[in-house]
């Protein structure tokens, strides 16, 4: 599959890489790690139905 791949031109094996993103959530503590080009975009829902964001390069 890889050398299907690698010789496609509609799919750049060269230059697609990985991202991982892992979220640990214990109590009041939240510990996030990413490894790679990714962010994370936080939603937090509130008993009033209201929604707010935070990006994990702010948090």
């Amino acid at each position: 599959m890889y050398d299907k791949l690698r010789h496609s031109r509609r799919f750049d094996a060269v230059q697609s890489g990985y991202s991982t993103l892992s979220i640990v959530k214990q109590g009041e503590l939240m510990v996030v790690a990413n490894v790679g080009d990714s962010r994370v975009v936080l939603g937090t829902a509130f008993d009033n139905d209201a929604i707010t964001s935070s990006s994990s390069s702010s948090t």
